[in-house]
């Protein structure tokens, strides 16, 4: 999951977005010949099915039923289509111009190419049916840029070869929220590297100053952000300076408003995948001093308000940092870091609070003798000390 959030992360960083950008636009043909869509129907004798099911954020295509007549050994290929994909707010009256996809992940690819698959298919095959369904790759909006994100018009087609021409087999048109979006990257690359660096040195002064270790995780944050652009590494040095010099006299109050405002505007503008990165890097900034300071957590759980992704990563995150933070860091913010929120009943708090002692006591039972079974003993004797403090 890291390496390809970091990989999605080096796209907004920089021209490897724009070159990508450049060979999407530039010479793509298309399954069923080079220059203008125009497929043609496959010889099937009654209508096949191409179903696309849904599951934990992916689209599984399958084919079942009917299978084209045809001579000769072939291939079934299936290719994904953004048949609006030059167009950025899509009309009844928009013109097709589609384009097939590519993934970032590379295995997903056909032929290295495209997204999709090509299966061979013997000629004692022609004519038959599936037996069941006969699945391919799934699909991954997260991992499939596009020139603008949003709701996009996608076409999942099924061709087969015959004579050196492609044919269709059947084809499913969705409307799926791709978040991947070039010209959204491309637009809006500098504000949101600005944004993302000032929000981490805000979080950074949250217990009052910025220490070394603090500083060395937004200085290694910066150079990634930088991608090895002289231009962009200036900058971003003179808005980290800035910064820092900015948010050393803000009292808490200040650093919340302020944190609450640049996250609110970093949401609106940055793509899914940029948004999981900052969270990855408050957190790390959270944890560079091996101490979990109340005022930190109250600004990361500002952060986790305004960013508009799974908030199950956030409770991942803040126990993968748990390993670093030292005990007595974590008994001075006991009810932040077990997720309680003051304003609860005694009731509501022991519900919670008995839930997370099952999380931790599963895991001490997996972890092998170290730091990680420590610390979750070390959490499991917190949540008891908590779950007496609310008996009554």
């Amino acid at each position: 999951m890291a390496e390809f959030l970091y990989f999605l992360f080096y796209c907004y960083m920089g021209y490897l977005a724009i070159m990508f950008l450049k060979g999407l636009v530039g010479g793509v043909s298309n399954s069923s010949s080079s220059g203008t869509y125009s497929p043609t129907t496959g010889n099937t004798s009654t209508t096949p099915t191409l179903g696309v099911e849904v599951k934990d954020g992916a689209y599984l295509p399958y084919f079942s039923g009917k299978l084209p007549t045809f001579s000769g050994d072939t291939v079934l290929k299936m290719t994904a289509w953004d048949l609006y994909h030059d167009t950025k707010n899509i009309t009844s009256s928009s013109e097709k111009n589609p384009m097939p996809l590519r993934s970032t992940i590379n295995e997903a690819n056909r032929n290295g190419e495209y997204w999709g698959a090509q299966d061979p298919l013997s000629e004692k095959y022609s004519g038959g049916t599936t037996k069941g369904r006969w699945e391919f790759v799934p699909f991954i909006p997260a991992s499939i840029p596009v020139l603008y994100s949003g709701n996009r018009t996608i076409l999942f087609e099924l061709t087969y070869s015959q004579n050196g021409k492609w044919y269709v087999v059947t084809s499913k048109k969705m409307s799926i929220n791709m978040p991947l979006g070039l010209k959204d990257i491309e637009e809006n690359a500098e504000k949101t590297r600005e944004i993302f660096l000032k929000i981490g040195v805000a979080v950074a002064f949250a217990d009052g100053t910025a220490d070394k270790d603090e500083k060395a995780v937004i200085k290694t944050y910066a150079t990634k952000l930088a991608n090895d652009e002289d231009e962009i590494k200036e900058k971003l040095n003179k808005i980290m300076k800035s910064a820092l010099r900015k948010y050393k006299d803000y009292d808490s109050s200040q650093l919340k408003q302020e944190i609450a405002e640049l996250t609110e505007e970093y949401d609106a503008i940055a793509i899914e995948a940029q948004k999981y990165i900052l969270a990855d890097f408050c957190y790390d900034i959270m944890a560079a001093d091996k101490e979990a300071h109340p005022n930190e957590l109250l600004l990361l759980k500002e952060i986790k308000k305004q960013l508009s992704i799974d908030d199950k990563y956030f409770e991942n995150l803040a126990d993968k940092k748990l390993v670093n933070i030292d005990s007595s860091s974590i008994e001075s913010s006991r009810e932040e870091m077990l997720g309680i929120d003051p304003k609860w009943s005694n009731k509501k708090k022991r519900e919670h609070l008995t839930s997370e002692f099952k999380k931790w006591n599963s895991r001490l039972n997996t972890f092998e003798e170290g730091d990680k079974r420590k610390k979750a003993q070390e959490m499991l004797d917190l949540i008891g000390k908590a779950l007496k403090d609310y008996e009554s």
